[in-house]
């Protein structure tokens, strides 16, 4: 009986405490956007797959928020695409701080240069890796979370000084590792 109703209905019946109709919405719209996120992320499985999750915690969280004059679909896109958008800006902030830190700019124009680019990306999780666990642990909640500064001191209980002192050292020694991929070098 719940498969004839209309998305919105369904939506009516999960803001009412029905879990059987989020289920519902989950089966008929999960495969479909998980594609759509897919696309958008750059063909990232796991990535996607979190997300499409978290997109579906969104419409339980917010079911009270849902307008139903308004397409249910429409709705859940927009959350989706919103996601995405702001992974892709954060994917850009992340680019120009490790480019405002390490001072280069490499860029695939060639075949030559994607394979330049993917061994640059072995060397630094390489280099990542090699690091202590509070160093890694900053470092990622920095450049990989986006977290400020007092955030991350306040996660690992140290001071915001030293969390800037530890970033700058890393950047600075990761760049000096990573210094023969600098096309200035070449």
């Amino acid at each position: 009986m719940l498969n004839q109703l209309s998305d919105e209905n369904l939506m009516e019946k999960l803001k009412a405490g029905d879990s059987s109709a989020f289920e519902l919405l989950y089966d008929r719209y999960s495969v479909i956007l998980y594609r759509y996120i897919y696309r958008l992320l750059n063909q990232d499985q796991m990535k996607s797959e979190d997300f499409l999750h978290d997109v579906f915690l969104r419409v339980i969280e917010n079911s009270n928020s849902y307008n139903d004059e308004y397409r249910f679909k429409t709705w859940l896109y927009t959350i989706a695409t919103n996601l995405c958008r702001n992974e892709w800006r954060n994917l850009e902030n992340k680019t120009q701080l490790l480019q405002k830190h390490i001072p280069w700019e490499t860029v695939a124009k060639t075949h030559e240069d994607k394979i330049e680019i993917n061994e640059f990306k072995l060397q630094l999780n390489q280099n990542i890796g090699e690091m202590d666990f509070t160093t890694k642990e900053i470092f990622t909640l920095r450049y990989y979370q986006d977290m400020t500064v007092k955030e991350i001191a306040d996660i690992v209980s140290i001071p915001e000084g030293t969390v800037k002192s530890k970033l700058f050292y890393t950047l600075k020694s990761l760049s000096k590792k990573l210094n023969a991929f600098d096309p200035k070098n070449n």
